[in-house]
């Protein structure tokens, strides 16, 4: 029988309570005998089991084999070779996302965790490092169905993970919730990254850059900022011009935000001398259209135009049709909005009203969120002049409030 180490007591350990208590709570006829009382009888004391399940290393070795066995899970060793590659694969990811020079295969990454899920299936524990694993990929794929297959066996059993491969999960759990528009608890995933990050003396510098991305979207703009300084510290000197494009870009959001645009256009200035540099289509985009929203917010709308041009120029896309039409209704060109799909046929419509009020609430509001936050900006700035045009000065004071613009 395999002597085992404290680690190794801790991690089965945390599985043996994570599956006990999984069959316990399920469907499963026999599920009583997964009842603390009832699984560790004829092995160990309760308080034995209470206490290895919470982490704490007994001393006796046979205990561990026993219940393992109970849960017909098994822990046998792997080569050294099978670990040292599994461990590259996730490594690699650090070194990619940090890199804009790296690119991932993700055929080659499916294939691996295919192969590693038979190599691991007599050990528990790697097994469910390669879920982790399994996971990070879903989301760099943006697979998020499969994702969430993965997402609570992943989430349950984090405190196993070795700390880099912990660290990157945290990061890929915050991801998930920022995908899926959860932004507080994406928060709080990527602030546990960061503190594991910290604590194990790592570096995982685009963290920063995704914390700033979501606090934009909690509105905690103070905040977004500081992280957005942070990234900027790590990238302005390198070589990784994508991301530094994207930081010049969400600051010139921020601005924005803040009705700073004489700043805003001097970091969209330096976004985009980056993105023509790069050739980046999708950037050039983004650039253009946060450009236009600020000359529409601001009423230069011939330039607004100018602007609009060089966006459609570069890609046809639903933000910049959208912005077209608001632009040549203000103008009285009477826009052509067939290419509006149904969601932004609504906000023209709402633009297009001398009531805004009741059609926001009853029509927009809902599904605020899942707007473009560059539309949700020239949603409620149109509302918020409305009110004040009408003198609902209360109501401007609360729509500020409640949405923080």
């Amino acid at each position: 029988m395999k002597r085992l180490n404290d680690e190794e007591k801790r991690q089965l350990g945390l599985l043996i309570f994570y599956y006990r208590s999984s069959y316990f709570r399920s469907a499963r006829n026999d599920n009583e005998n997964f009842k603390q009382v009832n699984f560790c009888r004829g092995i160990c004391s309760q308080a034995q089991l209470s206490r290895l399940e919470n982490g704490e290393p007994l001393k006796d070795h046979e205990i561990y084999w026993l219940l393992l066995d109970k849960l017909n899970l098994k822990y046998e060793r792997i080569s050294s070779k099978e670990v040292l590659t599994f461990e590259s694969y996730y490594e690699y990811i650090y070194e990619y996302q940090n890199n804009d020079q790296l690119a991932i295969n993700y055929n080659e990454y499916i294939l691996m965790i295919n192969h590693f899920q038979n190599v691991f299936r007599n050990n528990v524990i790697y097994t469910h490092y390669n879920y982790a694993l399994e996971f990070i990929v879903n989301i760099l794929n943006e697979d998020l169905e499969e994702a969430y297959i993965l997402l609570e066996l992943v989430e349950k059993t984090l405190e196993i993970l070795p700390p880099q491969l912990l660290i990157l999960t945290l990061h890929y759990i915050g991801k998930y919730y920022y995908l899926i528009n959860e932004y507080h608890v994406a928060n709080k995933y990527y602030l546990l990254s960061l503190e594991h990050m910290h604590k194990n003396n790592l570096s995982n510098n685009v963290i920063y850059f995704d914390i700033a991305i979501n606090e934009i979207k909690r509105k905690s703009y103070i905040q977004a900022s500081y992280y957005l300084n942070r990234a900027l510290g790590f990238y302005l000197n390198t070589n990784n011009q994508l991301t530094l494009g994207k930081i010049y870009f969400y600051f010139g959001l921020l601005y924005t935000l803040n009705k700073e645009y004489d700043i805003s256009y001097r970091m969209l200035n330096k976004a985009l001398e980056i993105a023509h540099t790069i050739h980046k289509r999708e950037l050039l985009v983004n650039i253009y259209n946060l450009y236009v929203v600020n000359l529409y917010l601001t009423e230069n709308l011939q330039k607004a135009l100018i602007y609009l041009n060089e966006a459609l120029l570069v890609e046809s896309n639903k933000i910049s049709r959208l912005l077209e039409v608001l632009i040549k209704h203000k103008l009285k060109q009477n826009p052509d909005d067939n290419l509006l799909g149904d969601n932004y046929f609504e906000i023209y419509q709402f633009v297009k009203l001398e009531d805004k009020e009741k059609y926001f609430e009853e029509v927009i509001e809902p599904k605020l969120n899942k707007y473009d936050i560059l539309i949700q900006h020239v949603v409620l700035n149109e509302l918020y002049v409305e009110y004040k045009t009408k003198k609902k000065y209360k109501k401007a004071l609360e729509l500020l409030e409640k949405y923080k613009f």
